[in-house]
């Protein structure tokens, strides 16, 4: 994690995915993931936010308080389906066990994500959870129709509730113009169906092995900003969507600043 750079472009608070579901090895990356976690969770600035990218590992664990103690946003599954529910690359929905295990992290305050579940699993989820859901990093299906982008109705159900769709620099989400004009487009679009105050950045730098036209990593954020205020967003909006719409949901009382959740 590039603390210099982050704090360098205005970054105060930062999502910290540990990915260990989609290790062939998952204990050691799990522990890996961990541990670099505990040695900088400390920061200063930014201040960090553990995420679980896949929870397989999690409920694999003979104790799983300890992460427990520390996480606060997870997503059920990486790609593929697990004992909880269907990935995006199957068609099955939750399980006995990932229900069980939803009202758990739930009841703990842990935000439930959807960016890697299955349209059933979706579903699934939504009709059982009662509070916020969010879709971390997921863009719109309506323009670009990708299965970890979201269908209208989808966006819709989140922002009903208070949760979030956080706009991803994933290129294939983004579809064949892959640069900063149609992250805009995604951001507008989902501005404009549901309004600013339910859509945000997911950015995933540290996930994807290109990035759009237009951008080098955190530092880039300046550029994305300066982009939203050509297309129209007011300060404020630009405020909600930078930074201020994620910190409502993970409880930060950081407000200072823009950058990334």
């Amino acid at each position: 994690m590039d603390g210099p750079r982050c704090r360098e472009a205005g970054v105060r608070n930062l999502v910290v995915a540990v990915c260990a579901e989609g290790e062939r090895d998952w204990r050691p990356a799990l522990d890996r993931g961990m541990e670099n976690w505990r040695a900088l969770r400390d920061m200063e600035a930014p201040r960090l936010h553990l995420m679980l990218e896949g929870a397989e590992p999690l409920v694999r664990l003979d104790d799983p308080e300890p992460i427990l103690a520390d996480l606060e946003m997870v997503t059920l599954t990486w790609n593929p389906a697990n004992s909880l529910a269907g990935g995006v690359r199957s068609d099955s929905g939750l399980t006995a066990k990932g229900r069980s295990w939803v009202r758990r992290l739930e009841s703990l305050g842990v935000l439930l994500d959807v960016s890697h579940l299955c349209a059933r699993s979706r579903r699934d989820l939504l009709s059982l959870v009662e509070g916020p859901v969010v879709a971390s990093h997921s863009n719109a299906a309506g323009l670009c129709d990708h299965p970890r982008n979201l269908p209208d109705a989808d966006i819709r159900e989140l922002a009903g509730r208070g949760g979030l769709v956080g706009i991803t620099f994933v290129p294939a989400f983004l579809g064949e113009d892959a640069g900063m004009d149609a992250v805009m487009d995604h951001l507008s679009y989902v501005a404009d169906l549901v309004g600013t105050e339910a859509v945000a950045f997911g950015s995933d730098f540290d996930g994807i092995g290109r990035l759009p036209r237009g951008m080098e990593g955190c530092q880039s954020w300046a550029r994305v900003l300066e982009a939203m205020a050509r297309r129209g967003f007011a300060d404020d909006e630009i405020r909600a969507v930078a930074a201020e719409n994620w910190r409502r949901l993970l409880g930060s009382d950081d407000r200072e600043g823009g950058g990334s959740p």
